[in-house]
């Protein structure tokens, strides 16, 4: 009798889990690198989270100093979490670990498009102020991260 290692995958219950929980671990690396970037520019580093409760606030909060860093943590937490599970729902439909790592990193990049370049660029001008190369990185970090918790895991099979 040997034992080999084979991918088992996972149910559809099984990947909403996986991506809840990889969007809120990939959004808390997103907003962390995010924080340390505002730091290194001589900006507080929790200006993140007032950028992101401008969302609900309006830009003119920005300047008005009525931003609300508790606010942007709620906002940001929640778009973690949905944005994980969208992005298991996709892995589901994935063959293997290799095509949803690179499923991650694509939907990271296209929630910077997204988010940045669409919906900031016309509904929320005040997403145009971050620096975007390093916007970019950190969506793709988020993707990164999000995908890992979404690898199938091996699993040990009996084959006599």
């Amino acid at each position: 009798m040997s034992t080999n290692k084979v991918q088992a995958k996972p149910g559809l219950a099984t990947y909403v889990l996986r991506g809840a929980i990889g969007g809120i671990v990939g959004g808390a690396v997103f907003i962390g690198v995010t924080m340390w970037f505002s730091a290194t520019q001589g900006n507080p580093p929790a200006a993140p989270f007032g950028l992101i409760s401008s969302i609900v606030l309006g830009a003119d909060s920005l300047m008005a100093g009525a931003a609300s860093v508790p606010l942007g943590v709620v906002i940001h937490t929640v778009n973690s979490l949905i944005f994980g599970i969208i992005l298991g729902l996709v892995a589901a439909r994935l063959p293997g670990n290799a095509s949803i790592a690179v499923v991650g990193l694509v939907y990271g990049l296209l929630l910077y498009l997204v988010n940045f370049q669409l919906i900031g660029r016309f509904i929320f001008p005040q997403f145009q102020m971050p620096n975007q190369p390093f916007e970019v990185l950190a969506h793709l970090v988020f993707g990164a991260v999000a995908a890992l918790f979404l690898f199938h895991r091996p699993r040990h099979a009996e084959h006599r």
